[in-house]
């Protein structure tokens, strides 16, 4: 299911400005197309194991076992919370804490980047990345 939402996401604005994004990093447009275009099954991969078994992807995307993505939602949520996002943007806040944990780890071990640069590239792709997927869903419903 996710990796049929996220095939368009490179044309879309949300694509254009995860791209932008990584160009404000230091990246070259064809580095960042790279990135993009390996992050998105792993994106695919983190939706779909967030969501395994839910009859309801947007309410499954909050599913917080497995792995780090207990700590990566709280770190999210609190972040949110800080930030004065209220309830609802906070949960948006820790969903995309997961999936920035779940590409850091995928950046580091497939792209071979530093842990430091793997979570600087997750970070500005991520949020890039859930809004296209919400939007998504958001309209298939």
């Amino acid at each position: 299911m996710f990796e049929e939402i996220l095939k368009d996401f490179t044309s879309s604005s949300h694509g254009q400005g995860a791209l932008a994004a990584l160009a404000q990093n230091g990246f070259s447009p064809e580095q960042a197309q790279n990135l993009i275009n390996g992050a998105l099954p792993a994106a695919a991969a983190s939706f779909t194991q967030q969501t395994a078994g839910s009859a309801h992807p947007h309410i499954g995307l909050f599913n917080l076992f497995g792995g780090h993505a207990a700590k990566d939602f709280f770190a999210g949520l609190v972040a949110g919370v800080v930030r004065g996002d209220g309830i609802s943007g906070s949960l948006k806040d820790g969903a995309v804490g997961v999936l920035v944990g779940h590409l850091t780890e995928y950046f580091a071990d497939s792209a071979g980047m530093d842990g430091a640069t793997a979570g600087a590239v997750a970070a500005a792709v991520a949020p890039f990345i859930a809004g296209f997927v919400h939007q998504e869903i958001a309209a298939r419903l």
